[in-house]
């Protein structure tokens, strides 16, 4: 999931789906609560950007997380103010 890091008040992660079917994009704060869910529903195959706001989040590192048909990948983002 290419993205610009670290980000101030946007994200715009790049996200591959294999096939159709429900995905899921979180981020999650280092104490495994989720900040913010960008993408929660049924997505069509292939690749797309999924934008999030972080504006209201503290600075800080967070986890980027992508589901789908029980696969999952994780990266970290920092966020400055």
């Amino acid at each position: 999931a290419p993205f610009r890091n670290p980000v101030r008040d946007r994200v715009s992660p790049a996200v591959s789906r294999p096939r159709n079917g429900r995905a899921r994009v979180a981020m999650f704060d280092m104490g495994g609560r989720v900040a913010r869910t960008p993408w929660d529903g049924e997505a069509s195959a292939g690749d797309r950007r999924v934008p999030g706001d972080l504006t209201g989040l503290a600075p800080g590192v967070y986890l980027l997380r992508a589901e789908q048909a029980g696969a999952s990948v994780t990266r970290r983002l920092v966020l400055l103010r």
